[in-house]
């Protein structure tokens, strides 16, 4: 009798054991390992003699820098991508920098963000945490949203966009860094839009 009880409660143990092994087995299987840069890309950094532009950072040296002003309403680098054969959207990354004469706070200027973006059809956000960017406390959110691409096209089709949304706080200033692409886009750039968040320095005063 007690010989069955000990087999059984081996065979318990060892069924549990089991069990552990195949469910962490196939967790590892599941993950999808983080995309990295090729070593083939070059970068180039962006730096400006404009003086709302106090910052730099890296990007492929194929891609396209602009400087943009909004009648003194917020200041933009727009540095884009090509956009592929097969796709209306140009894959992007976007500086905007805005006064704040009242001050204000990151949760705040995420969620004014975000109640524009929600408008678009099929609005999410995926995730959302605290991060740093050159030494500053940042909010980072991930979301996405369908859009009829190209605008105003009757050829247009259903397209799902994400984005990754940065805001930092920086004397008297907000900086949002923005990361836009197609599905598709996202999973190939976003490497490269984290090595432009981790080159982001701003300048010295």
């Amino acid at each position: 009798m007690k010989k069955s009880k000990f087999f059984n409660r081996a065979l318990v143990v060892l069924c549990v054991i089991a069990a552990f092994y195949f469910v962490g087995h196939f967790s590892a299987q599941k993950k999808i390992p983080e995309q990295v840069l090729p070593p083939v890309i070059k970068f180039k950094v962006f730096q400006s003699k404009n003086p709302p532009f106090n910052f730099t950072f890296e990007y492929p040296d194929v891609w396209h820098a602009r400087e943009r002003g909004y009648q003194g309403s917020y200041d933009m680098v727009e540095v884009m991508g090509a956009p592929g054969k097969n796709s209306p959207l140009m894959p992007g990354i976007f500086v905007t920098k805005k006064a704040l004469a009242g001050g204000g706070t990151l949760n705040g200027l995420m969620d004014a963000w975000l109640k524009t973006e929600g408008r678009y059809r099929n609005f999410k956000v995926f995730s959302s945490r605290d991060i740093e960017v050159s030494g500053q406390k940042a909010l980072e959110t991930e979301y996405g949203y369908v859009l009829s691409l190209p605008l105003m096209s009757s050829k247009a089709k259903s397209i799902t966009v994400k984005k990754e949304q940065i805001v930092v706080v920086k004397d008297n200033a907000s900086f949002e860094l923005t990361f836009i692409g197609t599905e598709e886009q996202f999973k190939i750039y976003k490497p490269i839009f984290r090595h432009a968040l981790e080159t982001f320095e701003f300048s010295e005063p």
